[in-house]
């Protein structure tokens, strides 16, 4: 129910109510619920004071969506029927692609715990963590364009709706391929300054699963566009396409590479949603436009790291034992 109301102020582009609710939420549910295990000690009063948590935020949450309508009058008093009918095709679309989103990001764990020693589980989930990072970007962009894109699409406004289109692709693509790239050259360093160890399958994994989501990641946002504009199909459709593939493949190649095989899944979606659906994608929104959305989504902030002074100065902090900094630029000429 909270993230119902959540995506209703999202819709509305009520981004600051909207995060704000959301920090609310995860301040009491993790802080919260940690100074209830540190005082207490026990397990049922941590689920009470989780319900609690969870009850007050959804009543926050109502009173603010429905502050935002004149009256709660003006909201509809039947089951709205026909609205279902008019959108079971795109809602349909929405439902297929979150299921198979969660299989998706399941499975792999699902495959440790049956084929590995439950040790290796552990060590999978540590370096699965990392990927947070770069969805917290990813979510961010994500719940902020959509309802952008979907309002261009209504009020028929193609040009802005392709510049707002490549401005948030653009804008993804240098917040995650520099800290991606960082990573997978650093994981060993940064896995010391973490958790204080850092064993080769364990960095392994997380480099090829931050590869893996760094690729899926680029394409959240013509998914995006995809959605808002009633076009749900070609996702649910790749979806499916990393799901079949990536199943036998996660189980051969377990079995056959042991702890980092279980990144095969995550490396099939990326590859199948970066190589062939920003393709798809195109031949029918922008014809012709293939190069273009990879040099200013990709090449731009590779070229950028190109640069050995970029690198040595990310890096000094990492080695230095500091705090982690990402520093970026305009990628225009003269800049």
């Amino acid at each position: 129910v909270v993230a119902f109301y959540g995506l209703a102020l999202g819709g509305l582009q009520k981004q600051g109510s909207m995060n704000g609710l959301q920090a609310l939420n995860s301040g009491l549910r993790y802080l919260g619920g940690s100074l209830v295990l540190a005082l207490s000690g026990s397990i049922l009063e941590f689920f009470i004071f989780q319900a609690a948590a969870a009850t007050l935020v959804m009543l926050l949450s109502r009173w603010t969506v429905l502050r935002q309508f004149r009256s709660a009058a003006a909201w509809p008093a039947d089951f709205p029927r026909l609205a279902l009918r008019d959108h079971i095709r795109c809602s349909g679309g929405m439902f297929a692609t979150a299921l198979l989103a969660a299989g998706i990001s399941n499975a792999d764990r699902l495959f440790v715990s049956k084929l590995l020693p439950a040790e290796m589980l552990g060590r999978y989930t540590v370096a699965a963590t990392v990927i947070g990072l770069l969805q917290m970007f990813i979510v961010a962009f994500h719940r902020v364009y959509q309802p952008r894109f979907a309002e261009l699409t209504a009020s028929g406004n193609a040009p802005g709706l392709r510049r707002a289109y490549y401005q948030a692709c653009m804008t993804v693509g240098a917040a995650i391929i520099p800290m991606a790239v960082l990573f997978v050259l650093y994981a060993n360093e940064i896995f010391l300054l973490w958790v204080g160890w850092a064993d080769p399958d364990t960095t392994l994994v997380a480099r090829l699963l931050v590869t893996g989501y760094a690729m899926a990641g680029l394409m959240w946002l013509p998914a995006s566009y995809q959605q808002a504009t009633g076009w749900t199909r070609l996702n649910v459709s790749l979806m499916a396409m990393a799901w079949l593939v990536g199943m036998p493949l996660l189980w051969l190649c377990i079995r056959t590479f042991g702890l980092p095989g279980a990144a095969a899944m995550m490396l099939a979606h990326g590859m199948i949603q970066l190589g062939i659906g920003l393709r798809l994608m195109n031949r029918t929104c922008f014809p012709g436009e293939n190069w273009l959305w990879i040099r200013r989504v990709v090449i731009a902030p590779l070229l950028y790291l190109a640069d050995p002074g970029t690198i040595e100065n990310l890096v000094s902090y990492v080695k230095e034992g500091g705090t982690l900094v990402l520093t970026f630029r305009s990628c225009a000429k003269d800049e």
